[in-house]
């Protein structure tokens, strides 16, 4: 499922010109061992984020892209590539822990903070802990607004 907070770059249609949106992915799949993610701001300005040789990266996207981008403002721990798999493994843990008592909702791939968002329902401080067990600090664990209509 695509995040619904924030603007992750797959959803940034209009304010990214399909030229640089191509060259990005391009980029991004080039450098999968550093990419962490791409978002535009509230401010509409697209930024990048690596978990190495952040200046370096920047210094060539800017050659490459028309867009003005800038770094997250933060320096990211995982790559989008281990978030995308970790949601992934998530996804497919849903009915073990199901059965432990811990109802996942949905999983939200989350460029802008760089961690995956597992929505649970209801929200339990051992359910949290277990899922911050299994998964580490890759991982924010929220109350789904909805109760689930199906056990």
């Amino acid at each position: 499922m695509t995040a619904h907070r924030g603007r992750p770059l797959a959803t940034v249609e209009i304010d990214v010109s399909t030229r640089d949106r191509r060259i990005l992915r391009r980029y991004a799949d080039a450098n999968r061992d550093h990419f962490a993610g791409a978002y535009m701001d509230d401010e509409r300005r697209l930024r990048v984020g690596f978990t190495a040789d952040a200046a370096a990266h920047l210094d060539r996207l800017h050659r490459l892209l028309q867009e003005p981008l800038q770094l997250f403002d933060f320096v990211p721990r995982h790559t989008l590539s281990e978030l995308q798999a970790l949601q992934q493994r998530i996804t497919a843990d849903i009915d073990a822990l199901a059965g432990e008592g811990v109802r996942i909702t949905a999983t939200l791939l989350l460029e802008q903070t760089n961690q995956v968002e597992i929505d649970i329902y209801p929200l339990t401080e051992p359910s949290a802990a277990r899922l911050y067990r299994r998964y580490g600090d890759a991982v924010v664990v929220r109350e789904d607004e909805v109760q689930p209509t199906r056990p």
